[in-house]
């Protein structure tokens, strides 16, 4: 099991905490993008402003995957500089016969450079040729190397590229950490949980943005959820904690002690607990469709101008009611 990720603002002294598997949701231009990058900063070492772990990280540290939303393994079949495919060949141990013929293919080159300059010098003597890369054979093998696959969909797309970044993240020896931003863009349902489930195999933290939402029995008590807005983050507590909190802040006390005394119960009778499933097997999805909405209400009336969430009974209306109050949404 890896262990949770802090990451302090030295500004503002606030102190995020990312898990394994940690998902950013927010509408569109919330600032999940923004924030993405600047995370992609703070672990590549680039960023002065944040300590990860109590420590000021320095490029190396964090094998940092990078993906935007508009990218797919196309972006990466070119082997340009950065292509992962690239990154994989490169990092990659190779047999004792690839590096024979590598030298083969560099003498080769020496030889033939050679001759063309021979002819070249003999109408202008003062030339001189270079052939770039020819000491780096593996460079100029992937510089002139053209990988094809074929795709039906930009969703392929997307797929391949999750599997490759899979499996890097199972290779690499530092610490992994994928960034993608608006993971589930061109991912049906199925695709979605897929891919989820495949990512909880490897050693590397993966903290994902999405402006839809999913099945919410997706999200376990080790997934960190996350809500952007106005370009603001708000980490949410686990759904259980949540559950518990609406429970006890919103029912009605004559006193503290009766207070206490229902608190207690609801720790020890498991109700909260019984509740968190009901609602992760909630196939409306509320709690999502509210961090994915710029303007949700609470009603149950129908309305053509903003989402609409509405609650089933007093309890669901009071644990909407307290994540409208985390996110600073109006009621």
């Amino acid at each position: 099991m890896l262990n949770p990720l802090t990451v302090f603002n030295k500004e503002t002294k606030k102190i995020l905490t990312f898990s394994k598997i940690n998902l950013l949701f927010g509408y569109g231009k919330s600032g999940k993008t923004e924030t993405l990058s600047n995370l992609n900063s703070i672990f590549t070492g680039k960023d002065r402003h944040h300590l990860v772990n109590g420590t000021q990280t320095i490029s190396g540290d964090f094998n940092v995957f990078y993906l935007p939303s508009d990218e797919g393994i196309s972006n990466h079949l070119k082997l340009s500089s950065k292509s992962l495919i690239r990154r994989m060949i490169n990092e990659s141990e190779f047999s004792p016969d690839f590096h024979s013929s590598c030298q083969m293919i560099q003498k080769g080159i020496n030889v033939a450079q050679q001759e063309i300059e021979g002819i070249v010098r003999t109408i202008l003597p003062g030339t001189k040729t270079n052939i770039s890369d020819y000491d780096r054979p593996l460079d100029l093998l992937l510089d002139n190397m053209s990988i094809s696959l074929e795709m039906d969909s930009s969703s392929e797309e997307r797929e391949e590229l999750f599997s490759l970044v899979n499996a890097l993240a199972k290779t690499t020896k530092n610490k992994t950490v994928v960034l993608i931003d608006d993971f589930n863009n061109n991912l049906d349902e199925e695709s979605t949980i897929n891919f989820l489930n495949k990512i909880s195999t490897t050693d590397a933290y993966f903290i994902l943005t999405s402006k839809k939402s999913i099945p919410q029995f997706l999200i376990d008590e080790e997934t960190r959820l996350f809500a952007i807005r106005n370009n603001k983050i708000f980490s949410l507590p686990s759904l259980e904690k949540l559950v518990a909190s609406s429970i006890n802040e919103f029912n009605e006390y004559q006193t503290f002690e009766e207070y206490m005394i229902s608190q207690g119960y609801n720790e020890k009778s498991g109700i909260a607990k019984i509740f968190a499933e009901y609602i992760r097997n909630d196939e409306l999805t509320n709690i999502l469709r509210i961090l994915t909405a710029k303007n949700p209400r609470i009603s149950h009336e129908r309305s053509k101008n903003c989402v609409v969430i509405a609650p089933r009974t007093k309890e669901e209306e009071n644990l909407y009611k307290k994540i409208f109050e985390m996110l600073e949404i109006p009621l």
